[in-house]
């Protein structure tokens, strides 16, 4: 699949969908990204310090 097929408003799944759904969607799929990228962060600085504790 292309780029371009995948950016087609023709196969979204959204694209018949209210605008409260759309837009509730919208928000649940950005706090999951947000929290996904906040734990990778933390876990990678925690491993960092942990790392660099037990190097010494």
């Amino acid at each position: 699949m292309i780029i371009s097929q995948f950016l087609d408003p023709t196969w979204n799944a959204l694209s018949n969908a209210p605008g409260e759904w759309k837009y509730t969607m919208s928000l649940i799929l950005a706090g999951t990204w947000c929290l996904i990228f906040g734990i990778y962060t933390a876990d990678l600085a925690l491993s960092v310090n942990i790392f660099s504790a037990t190097s010494r």
